[in-house]
């Protein structure tokens, strides 16, 4: 056998050997664990970054604003279209709202003039508990309501 080959085998075998040592005798952790670990925290901080992202490029989104009639008779499903606020511009404080929403049942309220936000889960459904037919403009964003909400 090549003298080379001989001291390329030897020194193969002395390093399996001390893996082996550092491992069983001495307790020493696994420097390719150590690397994986180093791995799958790269990875969770990537991860993390692109939730950022998505919630910074969320927030460029405009707003969607959609006229409803509210009636006695009719109930209003609303739509989040994926947005996570949402809310309504009553014109008046004397509209009477009921909203039937979703595990929780009806719940009346009386939004004052100006934009009120609600954050109603999608499927909720809105009507009027009294009066005559009111429009209102339901609008919904990434944003949520404060000072940007005109």
């Amino acid at each position: 056998m090549n003298p080379l080959f001989g001291g390329i085998l030897g020194g193969i075998g002395a390093n399996e050997g001390q893996k082996l040592v550092d491992k069983h005798v001495h307790q020493s952790p696994d420097n390719e664990g150590l690397f994986h670990r180093l791995h799958d925290t790269i990875c969770e901080l990537l991860d993390e970054m692109r939730t950022i992202a998505d919630h910074y490029r969320g927030l460029q989104e405009p707003p969607i604003d959609v006229r409803i009639v509210l009636q006695t008779t009719k109930t209003v499903p609303i739509s989040t279209r994926g947005r996570k606020y949402n809310m309504i511009f009553s014109g008046n404080n004397t509209t009477q709202i009921q909203a039937m929403i979703p595990g929780l049942g009806n719940v009346p309220f009386t939004p004052p003039v100006g934009w009120t936000e609600l954050d109603f889960e999608n499927g909720t459904e809105l009507s009027l508990v009294t009066g005559s037919d009111t429009t209102v403009i339901f609008r919904v964003t990434n944003v949520p309501m404060g000072a940007n909400v005109l």
